[in-house]
C-alpha cells in the first residue's frame, strides 16, 4: 500500500510537471454568476413548499485537463422555505468547490459538475417575526450536482446556463431533538473570462 501511494505521488507530480511546462495549457478562467434558488427544508411540515431566493457569486475555473476542472466559488445565497401562513429565510455565504467535466463541440461546452460546499449563515428571519438567527447552527454543509451548457459570445469570454441540486447533510437547526437539512434547486446564468 505505501508503494502504491508513493507511485501515485510520483506521477500525480509528473503530470503536474508536465501540465505546468505545457504553453497551451489553458489558464485560470474567473467570472460572476447569478439566479434564483428554490429552496426548502427537509423536515417541513405539510403544506410548506420551496421558497424563492437570490444566488450570485464569484467563481474561478482552474483546468485540470482539456475536459476537466475545479471550479471554486464564492456565493451569497438565500435558502428556505414558506406557506401561506409563514415564510422562513436563511442568508448564508457559501463555498462549492466542484469538480467539472466539460466536451467541446465546436465551441460549445455542455458540462456536469459535482462538489462539496459549506455555508455559514449569515441571516435568519420569518414573517412571524419568532425565528432569529440563533434557531439555527451556524454551518451547513452539503453537496452539489448540476449540469449545463457554456457558449463562447466573445474571445475569451464564455456565458453558461446551469442547473443545479443542491442537498445539505448537516443539521441546521439549533433545536434540541429537531433535524432539518437544507435543499434546492438553483437555475443560474453566468459569465467567464
Amino acid at each position: 500500500m505505501k508503494h502504491l501511494l508513493t507511485i501515485l505521488a510520483v506521477a500525480a507530480l509528473t503530470s503536474a510537471a508536465a501540465f505546468a511546462a505545457d504553453s497551451s495549457a489553458p489558464a485560470l478562467e474567473y467570472g460572476v454568476h447569478g439566479g434564483l434558488n428554490f429552496g426548502t427544508m427537509s423536515n417541513a411540515a405539510s403544506g410548506v413548499g420551496s421558497e424563492t431566493g437570490v444566488v450570485a457569486g464569484l467563481v474561478a475555473q482552474y483546468p485540470l485537463m482539456d475536459y476537466l476542472a475545479i471550479q471554486p466559488e464564492l456565493n451569497f445565497i438565500q435558502k428556505g422555505a414558506g406557506s401561506s401562513a409563514e415564510t422562513i429565510k436563511l442568508n448564508y455565504l457559501e463555498l462549492p468547490v466542484l469538480l467539472k467535466g466539460q466536451y467541446n463541440l465546436g465551441g460549445v461546452k455542455p458540462f456536469v459538475e459535482a462538489g462539496p460546499k459549506i455555508g455559514l449563515l449569515l441571516s435568519a428571519s420569518d414573517t412571524t417575526g419568532l425565528i432569529t438567527k440563533s434557531d439555527f447552527n451556524s454551518i451547513d454543509f452539503g453537496f452539489d450536482f448540476g449540469l449545463g451548457v457554456s457558449v463562447p459570445v466573445a474571445e475569451n469570454v464564455d456565458v453558461y446556463v446551469e442547473g443545479r441540486y443542491a442537498v445539505g447533510v448537516t443539521n441546521i437547526n439549533a433545536t434540541a431533538g429537531a433535524s432539518t437539512t437544507n435543499n434546492g434547486f438553483q437555475v443560474q446564468v453566468g459569465l467567464l473570462f
